[in-house]
């Protein structure tokens, strides 16, 4: 029998009817689906606890999954009062909710919010996320040599259509051109767990091209088409 009553971070709202929206919850046992009603109303005493990237305990009524109330755990205010933070943490939301199988869970979760809120390079809390989702459904790229030769001299970009790095020799002109430094923390982002980003928020100057090859190779292998990524990229654009 499911618990009525749970904590969970929002990962979707899809508005419904008039005034109700559908919610699509991470617990600590996977996702939920609530149907919150009147939420769209001015007058709700829920809509601040149903937001994107909110933490609440949700009380469902006994029977089905409508929402009954809920208390707010967290806002994040942090990530909404930046307008950068605020897309890294849409994205995030929204890869959560597009995987299938939970293999990145709701601790991890609330580990990278926590990160993101704080965080100076917000594009390096991104990078190391989307580097472990990576992992988790076997998309990793190949950052120890290059993918069409093997040498490990000389790397110069990263491709896509191959799913590496490619050293000046074998470089082509639609592959991804990323200095020394971006093709570094790119691979200290692809080695690395959670547990290490502190370790990676001072290693160097997280940029937006390291966070396109991620963002590259799941629109291209995952399957999943970020909506998300758009907006990051205008927000991008007006920094």
């Amino acid at each position: 029998m499911m618990n009525n009553s749970f904590e969970g971070i929002v990962l979707k709202k899809v508005d419904y009817r008039d005034y109700d929206a559908m919610l699509s919850v991470l617990t600590a046992s996977g996702k939920r689906s609530v149907l919150a009603r009147g939420i769209n109303k001015i007058s709700s005493k829920n809509a601040h606890c149903c937001q994107l990237f909110t933490l609440s305990r949700f009380n469902l009524l006994e029977k089905g999954s409508t929402l009954k109330n809920a208390e707010l755990i967290k806002s994040y205010r942090g990530l909404r009062e930046d307008l950068l933070k605020q897309g890294i943490a849409q994205l995030m939301m929204e890869v959560m909710d597009r995987l299938e199988e939970m293999m990145f869970g709701y601790e991890e979760l609330l580990t990278c919010l926590d990160l993101l809120e704080t965080a100076k390079q917000p594009y390096c809390i991104l990078t190391l996320f989307l580097a472990l989702i990576a992992h988790e459904i076997g998309i990793e790229p190949n950052v120890d040599s290059c993918c069409r030769c093997g040498s490990k001299q000389q790397i110069a970009a990263f491709s896509i259509n191959d799913g590496g790095f490619v050293c000046q020799h074998c470089q082509h002109s639609s592959d991804l051109r990323l200095n020394v430094e971006q093709l570094r923390l790119l691979r200290l982002a692809c080695k690395a767990e959670l547990k290490h980003a502190q370790v990676l928020l001072t290693a160097g100057e997280w940029t937006y091209p390291i966070v396109d090859v991620y963002l590259q190779l799941f629109q291209n292998y995952s399957g999943i088409n970020l909506q998300s990524a758009a907006f990051l990229r205008i927000v991008e654009g007006l920094n």
